[in-house]
């Protein structure tokens, strides 16, 4: 039958399962971990427009630990405020950006059907079982 030819059906021993799920795992987690670098990269431009002007001329300069220590006490907490609200909203919009790619790609799962182990018992005629 020309229909039962197209359907292929891969039987695999617990270890090899468990190695193609483990190699999955991995593949899965470099993927994410490049998306988080490339997120987190893009997330930060979007935030830094948004940044002081302060904070722009600090991160511009040939030494930014320099330029912010010849700043005065008001720059200074600007810079300190404008860096602890940075990184929250790198932090929420890399996690938002993440969670949606996560949606998106949902069918990239892999499915595995397992075997179902069963306890074969018999009976003979005296009823003692084997």
């Amino acid at each position: 039958d020309h229909k039962t030819q197209d359907i292929v059906s891969n039987h695999l021993t617990e270890a090899e399962e468990a190695a193609r799920q483990s190699e999955h795992d991995m593949n899965h987690q470099r993927a994410s971990e490049k998306y988080a670098d490339t997120a987190r990269k893009e997330c930060s431009e979007e935030v830094d427009e948004d940044a002081p002007t302060q904070w722009k001329a600090m991160v511009a300069s040939n030494s930014p630990n320099e330029y912010y220590e010849r700043l005065a006490n008001t720059e200074k907490k600007i810079i300190d405020d404008w860096t602890q609200k940075r990184l929250l909203l790198i932090q929420n919009m890399v996690s938002k950006s993440i969670e949606d790619s996560l949606k998106d790609h949902s069918s990239v799962e892999r499915s595995s059907a397992p075997y179902v182990r069963v306890l074969v018992k018999a009976f003979n005629s005296k009823n003692t079982t084997r």
